[in-house]
């Protein structure tokens, strides 16, 4: 589906075209739907419009009609109760239906003109006389009687729009301007709803550029692009589209960055190039007592290198007007400061002329040259600002935070535009990830693998242990892999509904600092240009999973492997000897030079201890073992030394020697009788 941007005004309009474009429904809870989608400039191909409010989920087991002729996949419902249906939920349907279905009640595009036998070019005029959102809460009490109803209302609007244009009387204007021919039509039509006269003529006029302007938001928005750079080309300012200027150079970056974004893969980059002074960051499910993990240094680095990368290639963001006139403000500061002599008085207090001096000490002719040694006013730089909104401490306020960026010289060809080698150490680098080893891995796997290794570095409080290094891991190759395997069959995948295992604090922690540290490398991935591949347009790198990171991990195979409870293959996660492979081969990658960060990693050497049974004599030849895996004393030579210490015992039990336990009373039990 093509993906649109937030209007400058209201985005009606922008829903209805979608929807005729794509031949579907508009679903939404505003009347002024219905005078959009049944108004001028929308063809047949649109169906119609479904209010929330009059959605209704009910059971599927009940019985239902045959399917309609119509060819559209819509039937009718009917309820096995007596009388209408219950609404239970307009959003997400119940927990107790066993088969769910959604009724939906449809407003065709003609249905609204029909009932009111008006032709669709004066809805919106009727609209602005009933009220909308832009008319005059006066206007209210001039048309309509106190205690009125809706439908009375309607009805009186609707009759008089009627008689004032198919009165057999009424003549239409043979000549003149059809705007004049509009003015006078809604002249008449207040005229006639007025219950009181107009105080004077400028009242009433003045009434009627209202109830017109009120209807200049029904026009829809012209639909399709400009340009291969919209909307980055400066359609949605007040300038409009730049492309086709002269002084304007193509940008191949804003390019590359507009493909993106009509494939819906550059969001969040998007919505910082329209509103830099207000980036809602994308919120992930975490301890609220505890800091927001998007608030730490680490993960601001990340997104600060993404923001740089981005103004490097757009060239600039759409920077508030404040920074514009802060910018203004400055220049002419520096060329205030600059003008001066260097004994002028700069502490903000007023100096007075004395009578004596004379006009030419103070005024500088304007032809004369300028002298060497004169001071040229440069404009000032102002940073450049991004400012996000982040959880405060462990509060619920959302508090913004400046981001300075680094001032960027402007290159022929910006960092996004870079071979695909560039651009994955310049997505590694910002995640501590930059390492040979890395880069010698799979590309598909980079993001798994720098995620994790960046959440270790940055763990607060519980730091990451080896077994959960390890069972994170799994969970990101199993899955991927299954994700794999499903995405070529047509079978459904399991439910993971009811299979969760014990969930714990300290797992849901890390599951919470794995996805922020996603989200914000998925950002990064935005800023390069990390595209996937597309069944439809197959890119130049296939196989990236930067812009897809949802694909290594399931809330189900995180929680029971970090649980330690182990999985068998599903349709939600295979473990088989290509993953084994695919783990053995990341698992050095990923913890190189920073296992001193993950706790039990390295572990010192232990001292070995002597088994029980052994004589003093024989502790020498014990401290000559290590101690192996299951807690057993193994020598360099194996099982020759477990067959030595097997016979020396044996001897020792045949010289009456008594083996003394570790108990307390098996000491008592190896002294002579008295």
């Amino acid at each position: 589906m093509a993906t649109r941007f937030v209007p400058l005004g209201e985005a009606d309009g922008e829903c209805v075209i979608l929807a005729d474009r794509l031949g579907g429904y508009v679903l939404g809870q505003d009347s002024d739907f219905l005078i959009l989608v049944g108004g001028a400039g929308v063809s047949s191909r649109l169906i119609g419009y479904c209010p929330f409010d009059m959605m209704w989920w009910i059971d599927g087991a009940s019985e239902t009609q045959a399917p309609s002729s119509h060819g559209s996949g819509w039937h009718t419902a009917s309820n096995s109760r007596r009388g209408p249906p219950q609404r239970l939920s307009t959003l997400l349907p119940p927990a107790n239906l066993t088969n769910p279905q959604l009724v939906m009640t449809s407003f065709a595009p003609q249905a609204l003109r029909q009932r009111l036998r008006l032709p669709a070019s004066v809805l919106p005029l009727f609209a602005s006389l009933c009220g909308n959102d832009y008319t005059p809460p006066a206007a209210a009490e001039i048309f309509f009687e106190a205690g009125l109803s809706a439908v009375p209302k309607v009805e009186k609007v609707a009759r008089t729009l009627r008689e004032q244009i198919f009165w057999p009387k009424s003549t239409p204007p043979k000549s003149g301007n059809a705007g004049d021919h509009a003015v006078e039509l809604v002249t008449k039509v207040m005229r006639k709803l007025s219950i009181r006269p107009f105080v004077n003529d400028q009242a009433l006029q003045e009434l009627v550029d209202a109830i017109i302007e009120a209807t200049f938001q029904y026009i829809l928005p012209i639909g399709g692009e400009c340009c291969k750079t919209y909307p980055f080309c400066g359609e949605l300012d007040e300038i409009g589209c730049q492309s086709s200027s002269s002084t304007v150079k193509p940008s191949r970056a804003k390019e590359a960055y507009a493909a993106a974004q009509r494939r819906g893969l550059l969001n969040g980059i998007t919505h910082a190039w329209l509103y830099p002074g207000r980036v809602l960051l994308w919120t992930v499910l975490e301890d609220p007592s505890g800091p927001s993990f998007k608030a730490s240094e680490i993960l601001r680095g990340v997104r600060r290198r993404a923001w740089e990368i981005a103004v490097e290639g757009f060239g600039g963001l759409r920077w508030p007007e404040s920074a514009k006139a802060e910018e203004k403000e400055e220049a002419a500061g520096e060329h205030t400061k600059s003008s001066l002599p260097p004994d002028a008085d700069l502490s903000g207090e007023t100096t007075v002329a004395t009578e004596t001096s004379s006009e030419s000490e103070t005024l500088v002719n304007d032809d004369s040259p300028v002298q060497k040694g004169d001071s040229i006013p440069v404009p000032a730089v102002v940073p450049r600002t991004i400012i996000e909104y982040v959880r405060q401490g462990s509060s619920a306020r959302i508090v913004p935070h400046t981001i300075e960026l680094q001032p960027q010289e402007e290159q022929a060809n910006p960092t996004c535009l870079q071979n695909l080698e560039v651009r994955l150490r310049a997505y590694l680098n910002p995640l501590q990830s930059d390492t040979p080893t890395i880069l010698s891995l799979p590309v598909h796997l980079h993001p798994l693998i720098a995620t994790i290794r960046l959440c270790i570095l940055s763990a607060r409080t519980d730091k990451w242990r080896r077994a959960d290094v390890e069972a994170v891991l799994k969970a990101g190759l199993g899955c991927y892999s299954a994700w794999q395997k499903n995405s070529c069959s047509s079978k459904s995948r399991d439910t993971e509904e009811g299979s969760y295992p014990v969930l714990t604090n300290r797992h849901c922690g890390f599951i919470a600092q794995i996805s922020a540290t996603m989200t914000d490398a998925h950002l990064l991935a935005q800023a390069l240009l990390l595209l996937p591949d597309s069944p439809d347009r197959p890119s130049e790198n296939p196989g990236l999973t930067h812009l897809v990171p949802f694909v290594f991990f399931s809330g189900t195979v995180l929680h029971s492997l970090l649980s330690g409870i182990e999985l068998e293959s599903s349709s939600i996660w295979r473990w088989t000897d290509t993953e084994r492979a695919a783990y053995d081969e990341c698992l050095p990658a990923l913890t190189e030079g920073i296992e001193e960060h993950v706790v039990g990693w390295i572990r010192p050497p232990l001292r070995p201890t002597v088994p029980t049974g052994v004589m003093p004599n024989d502790i020498e030849e014990a401290e000559d073992d290590h101690v192996g895996e299951d807690g057993q004393v193994v020598s360099g030579d194996g099982q020759v030394e477990k067959e030595k210490r097997k016979k020396k015992r044996n001897q020792r039990r045949r010289r009456g020697i008594k083996e003394v336990g570790s108990g307390r009373f098996d000491l008592l039990e190896a002294l002579p009788a008295s």
